[in-house]
């Protein structure tokens, strides 16, 4: 193959990518509500995407190992699954899919990756804003038994926390990788009066803590080394002392935004959801087994033990531990650990990628204290970082996109023609 053909080539698999990942907010986090028919072929279309690769692209990728055993280990839950109502179709909307995106993260620029997800993102934003303005259902949450009727805004998705975390996500994509001013600046003010809006205490404090950690990676990053140690031990007390402060104003807190020191009821679930991963620490109930049918165990020994009826486990860890055990919540560790720890190391060179991978990770992290928000569709978002920063690491490709705070930042990540050739060729 000819080195033109080769480049036609792989600018005909970034388009195809950059289209299909821009899909991720809008169908993968159900902004866009697709029959599960619709959601098997969006998956087909991404293995096709796939197969447009050009050659040898996808035998330089390194696969996470951790991500494909936590996946597995979901898919293998089946075998003991206590309520298989919802197994299928959840399999087939995240546990599938984070294979093919985390395939797409480590074989795929970033920067063609963050652009189609910021298509997707300004995409969503823009349905939200108008399924808000003309459907009074999308400014009032639901009805439940310990929440009451919930004012905050929830535009298309089902629940408000739904679409501030999603938002709190988008911030750190675009605070990485969107370098237009004036399309920062709209986008954020949109964003500011849907999360005011939402009144959503868990996605006010991932936008809190998005843009503390941002700012503080920034000062970070300009530090000289020798100034690196001091900077880090004062920022340790500085976080220390306000989480001090914090804890010792919480109830005055929680008070002045119109909660109560259960955190509405969390408290009376996570009580709940506790004795029901007693009885089966190992292995769970199984992906997606639990908070299904009233009727089924061990949903029905649980909502009488919280006293009302919940849906989910309102924290993260928990969750995890609930549906595939802690054989589960350790794989998901492999996943979950690694991909800070190398987003911190590629942020110190720089990296956008880096910093999307510890800002956004540590913001699911912080936000999953409330939400349950290391399962559903948040895998195939955790794969597609993961994905990134394996590629990142690589030595032919650590002239990733740098960060634009960066004094010696470079351009963003290309392939050379005389690449492409080689890449065709091998």
């Amino acid at each position: 193959m000819s080195s033109r053909h080769a480049l036609r080539a792989q600018i005909l698999h970034e388009r195809s990518v950059l289209a299909y990942v821009a899909l991720m907010p809008l169908v993968t986090f159900q902004a866009i509500q697709l029959p599960t028919s619709a959601v098997l072929l969006v998956t087909v279309l991404g293995i096709l995407v796939l197969a447009t690769a050009p050659r040898g692209m996808l035998g330089r990728m390194r696969i996470s190992t951790a991500a494909v055993a936590f996946i597995g280990w979901c898919l293998i839950s089946a075998l003991w699954v206590f309520d298989s109502t919802l197994y299928i179709n959840r399999s087939e909307r995240f546990l599938i899919p984070s294979l093919v995106f985390l395939a797409i993260g480590a074989s795929t620029p970033a920067r063609v990756i963050m652009r189609g997800f910021l298509l997707g993102f300004y995409t969503m934003v823009g349905y939200t804003v108008l399924t808000i303005a003309t459907k009074a259902s999308a400014r009032e949450q639901q009805a439940t038994s310990y929440e009451g009727a919930l004012a905050g805004w929830h535009g298309p998705f089902d629940h408000k926390n739904a679409l501030s975390t999603l938002l709190v996500v988008g911030v750190v994509v675009m605070l990485a990788f969107e370098s237009r001013r004036a399309v920062r600046l709209a986008v954020f003010a949109i964003i500011g009066v849907l999360l005011i809006g939402s009144r959503s205490g868990t996605g006010l404090a991932g936008m809190i803590f998005v843009f503390t950690a941002w700012n503080w990676l920034r000062t970070f990053i300009k530090q000289r080394n020798r100034m690196s140690a001091p900077f880090v031990l004062v920022s340790f007390v500085g976080l220390v002392a306000s989480l001090v402060a914090g804890l010792s104003t919480l109830p005055i807190i929680l008070a002045a935004y119109g909660k109560d020191t259960t955190f509405t009821g969390r408290t009376n679930i996570w009580s709940g959801v506790l004795w029901a991963i007693r009885q089966r620490p190992l292995l769970g109930y199984g992906y997606s087994g639990v908070w299904v049918s009233d009727n089924r165990e061990p949903t029905f020994s649980m909502m009488r033990r919280i006293g009302f009826r919940a849906f989910h486990a309102h924290n993260g860890a928990l969750d995890v531990v609930l549906q595939v055990g802690l054989v589960g919540l350790i794989l998901f560790l492999c996943l979950l650990l690694p991909l800070l720890s190398c987003g911190f190391r590629l942020a110190r060179k720089g990296s956008a990628v880096g910093a999307v991978a510890l800002v956004a990770g540590l913001a699911i992290v912080i936000m999953a204290l409330s939400e349950s928000l290391f399962l559903g569709p948040w895998i195939p978002f955790l794969c597609l970082c993961r994905g990134m920063s394996l590629r990142a690491e690589q030595p032919r490709f650590r002239r990733s996109r740098l960060l634009q705070f960066d004094d010696d930042a470079g351009q963003p990540e290309t392939i050379s023609h005389q690449e492409v050739a080689t890449d065709a060729h091998a």
